[in-house]
């Protein structure tokens, strides 16, 4: 995160999409800046509003798996092992190494999407670009993501509070270690949710 902030500079407000990572939320406002928050559209950043010469962060990718477009001028905060390095932008990469099989973990997340909205009040929030997004669910119980996510880390988390454009939202990441047993990760989620269906 302290990369981010210095690639920040003095600029002292930063438009931020409302997806992105709570880390680097916390982080800019911790640094002291003042923080614009950029709305969206199904997952993908609506830049309304937001003045000339604010420095703008790009998420790659959001909470909801977007890849955030956007200019030369832009910091992207870039997630190496859920997205390509970004094309444009000043490039400050957060926690991960980079990882060949991107791709291949995003077409099986939307495979599995494809499969877990055939549960009662499971859809998804938008369609992914990479190995992440967000669904909405029937409010899973708290102890039951908890369980989950104790035998698969990182891989599934409520929305941040703030998202309230989410009801039941949780976040699913197909990480490396979910690659690694993709047939169990699947079947246990898929249970889980339809456990909660009824």
């Amino acid at each position: 995160m302290i990369q981010l902030i210095e690639a920040i500079g003095d600029a002292g407000t930063v438009a931020l999409s409302r997806l992105a990572d709570a880390s680097i939320r916390k982080g800019v406002e911790a640094a002291g800046r003042t923080l614009i928050e950029v709305p969206h559209i199904g997952c993908e950043p609506v830049l309304v509003g937001v003045p000339a010469g604010v420095q703008r962060v790009r998420c790659w990718p959001n909470l909801g798996g977007r890849l955030e477009s956007g200019s030369e001028s832009d910091i992207v905060a870039w997630w190496p092992s859920l997205a390509e390095v970004p094309d444009t932008g000043t490039v400050v990469p957060l926690c991960g190494n980079a990882k060949l099989d991107v791709q291949q973990r995003t077409d099986f997340l939307i495979d599995l999407l494809k499969r877990l909205e055939q549960t009662r009040g499971i859809v998804r929030a938008c369609e992914p670009e990479a190995p992440r997004t967000i669904i909405y669910t029937p409010c899973i119980p708290v102890e039951d993501v908890d369980a989950f996510a104790s035998r698969y880390r990182g891989t599934l988390a409520f929305t941040p509070p703030y998202l309230g454009e989410f009801p039941g939202g949780v976040c699913i990441t197909v990480t490396q270690q979910v690659w690694a047993r993709t047939d169990a990760y699947a079947d246990d989620l898929e249970d889980l949710l339809y456990r909660h269906a009824r």
